[in-house]
């Protein structure tokens, strides 16, 4: 995607393999979803085998704003995911892999998320590293995942900074 404002209500990959998504840079490609009405996510991805996200700023969504579900091989990569409104209107989740094998959240920026600002769930083998999260109530949260690295981030000015739960 060139520079520039992309206006969506929502987005949704299911069931595809080497799929990427390639912006100019989180301040020169945009994807909007102020006008979404309803939905649980702005982007959500399913089933999907090699997925990247790169260089791309995803805001203002109902829901989660980028939620991976039950994908492998996930490389999101500066990536910022953000609602200009931080507060119980907010999405859930901004960076959300769930039930996935695999995932690097690198470079990545998280704000104003009204759980977590990344959330990594059910997952075998995650990496996050080089991200920052802020104004959201967990920074970043590792839930029932194995096999988990979480290094070199930033979570400051959460209502939480980094949460893990192996229940």
């Amino acid at each position: 995607f060139r520079e520039g404002k992309y206006s969506f209500n929502r987005l949704s990959i299911n069931q595809g393999k080497n799929i990427s998504l390639e912006g100019a840079g989180p301040d020169k490609t945009v994807f909007d979803f102020s006008s979404q009405t309803q939905g649980g996510e702005g982007i959500r991805i399913t089933d999907v085998v090699d997925f990247s996200i790169k260089g791309i700023k995803l805001q203002d969504s109902k829901g989660d704003l980028i939620k991976l579900n039950k994908c492998t091989n996930v490389v999101i990569d500066n990536v910022h995911a953000i609602w200009h409104v931080a507060d119980s209107t907010s999405g859930g989740y901004a960076i959300y892999p769930v039930l996935c094998k695999n995932v690097l959240i690198d470079h990545s920026y998280a704000e104003g998320a009204s759980d977590a600002g990344i959330y990594v769930g059910q997952t075998q083998g995650a990496i996050v590293r080089n991200c920052k999260a802020t104004k959201n109530v967990a920074g970043c949260e590792i839930e029932n995942t194995s096999d988990a690295q979480v290094y070199d981030n930033e979570f400051f000015g959460n209502t939480a900074g980094f949460l893990v739960f192996d229940l």
